[in-house]
């Protein structure tokens, strides 16, 4: 579709909270659609929050995206049907134009997020509600002596829950607390004391208030909470891919450049990295750099073998990733990725990784965005080593017609003479003093033709390297 319509392909990833915490099924699904995007020519562009329609219709309005390409969200079951995730999308974005692309294997209405999804209700989490509580009544007796209304010992539960929510970063725990809070409020700040009745009719009421007020500014509190982590992991991501790309930006050669890469994705990832170089014939020899970007070729001999290579020989020839996690050569001890542009391949990385290990999404990202800047040095370096090569050139044509022009004038001379002397001893008019005497001429301007050939191709073994040059010392003065 970007092709026929010219356009340019988009590939974004919403990263919500919960991303680091999906199933190593689900991470590999990624991993598998953002390598297929690649593939397909596709720029990987990541967001961060909770609201998925919401921030992919933003990104599409800010960037200038004139049509969405989206999955078929599930239809929820039941008396009341809530907007699905295409309904929503088309609310945010009404102007679009929005292609929704049947799938086989469409998810149930309702997920159920499993154990290892749902770790927030934790006793540690329970604790702080807890003491949040203690601390918001025991400052409302203060203000209750202190002869303060009731607004105030209210707002002080508000607050409470407020800071509930963003030490325990969980709605569930924001929802009890914010009831609890309510409870409390009723059964030791109003008439009766120690009961849940009121006198005031007024006080349901103010309950309720408090409740929405609590439970809203808990929620606006995890929000703002999980955008602050998502900044921060955003303005982290940032910085490195801006760090590394000035480290390779330094460096001179294409090999450098490679080496430089693997050197940063090591420090970054953790992990041992494994690069090798292409030379336009075959792979260079593999260079391993350790966990904390130190060479280590000779300690992990396992990651360099003869398989291993293979497998890199094989992601080389057809651009496609493999080794760990993936459908090809998983057995392998790292996993591979080739080191490209759009149309030429300049090596070839791999990442130990454990068996059915996958990188996480933010490893993901730094991993494709470190991989396509580097392509991008490369090019531009292979571009200006071309560059510099047609200049050279160009010199060389230059002084060799200059060249040419000075010796064809060097030779005119010698040959001219010699033509004449010829044609004067061929009329046979001369005695046999002037014959030698022409003998002679015609004989040095031979030799001086013959060293002028010999320097000649004295030049030409220099420029092929195949000429050795005998140095003698001499005085300065005499060659001035």
């Amino acid at each position: 579709m970007a092709k026929a319509f010219g356009g340019i392909l988009i590939g974004l990833h919403v990263e919500t909270r919960n991303s680091d915490k999906a199933s190593m099924e689900d991470k590999k699904r990624l991993k598998d659609h953002i390598h297929l995007a690649e593939q397909l020519g596709a720029k990987i562009e990541t967001v961060c929050g909770d609201d998925v329609p919401f921030l992919i219709a933003e990104y599409a309005k800010t960037s200038g995206v004139s049509k969405i390409v989206t999955g078929r969200s599930a239809v929820q079951a039941g008396f009341i049907r809530k907007p699905t995730f295409t309904d929503k999308l088309s609310a945010y974005a009404p102007d679009m134009d929005i292609y929704i692309i049947p799938d086989n294997k469409i998810e149930k209405a309702r997920q159920k997020f499993s154990a290892e999804h749902e770790k927030r209700i934790t006793v540690r989490n329970i604790a702080y509600a807890v003491a949040c509580l203690l601390i918001a009544t025991g400052i409302g007796f203060v203000f209750y002596k202190m002869k303060f209304s009731d607004t105030n010992i209210i707002t002080i539960y508000i607050l409470g829950v407020m800071i509930s929510a963003i030490l325990t970063s969980s709605r569930e725990i924001s929802f009890v607390q914010s009831i609890v809070s309510v409870v409390i409020f009723n059964y030791f700040f109003t008439e009766p004391k120690l009961s849940l009745k009121t006198y005031d009719p007024g006080y349901p009421v103010t309950f309720m208030i408090t409740f929405i007020a609590a439970l809203i500014t808990s929620n606006l509190a995890l929000k703002m909470k999980m955008q602050a982590k998502e900044l921060a992991k955003s303005a982290y991501r940032t910085k490195i891919i801006l760090d590394i790309n000035q480290t390779l930006q330094s460096q001179k050669s294409i090999a450098d450049i490679g080496n430089t890469m693997a050197e940063q994705l090591s420090k970054v990832l953790g992990r041992c990295v494994v690069f090798y170089g292409w030379n336009g014939e075959h792979l260079g020899s593999p260079v391993v750099y350790g966990e904390k970007g130190r060479m280590v070729s000779s300690e992990k001999k396992e990651l360099v073998t003869e398989n291993e290579k293979a497998v890199a020989e094989w992601v080389l020839k057809n651009n496609k990733r493999a080794g760990v996690s993936t459908g090809t050569l998983s057995e392998a001890a790292c996993y591979y990725l080739a080191v490209r542009s759009l149309e030429t391949v300049y090596g070839v990385i791999g990442i130990e990784m454990k068996h059915e290990e996958v990188l996480n999404a933010f490893e993901n990202n730094v991993v494709m965005a470190v991989l396509s800047e580097t392509a991008t040095v490369m090019e531009r370096e292979t571009l200006r080593m071309k560059e510099e090569a047609a200049i050279e050139k160009a010199n060389n044509e230059k002084l060799r017609a200059n060249l040419l022009r000075s010796i064809s004038h060097d030779l005119r001379t010698p040959l001219t003479s010699i033509c004449g002397n010829a044609d004067m001893l061929l009329q046979g008019k001369l005695d046999e003093d002037k014959k030698e005497k022409i003998y002679g001429f015609i004989y040095e301007d031979s030799l001086w033709l013959i060293n002028l050939v010999e320097n000649l191709l004295s030049v030409t073994r220099i420029e092929k390297g195949k000429m050795e040059i005998k140095k003698e010392a001499d005085m300065l003065e005499d060659l001035i």
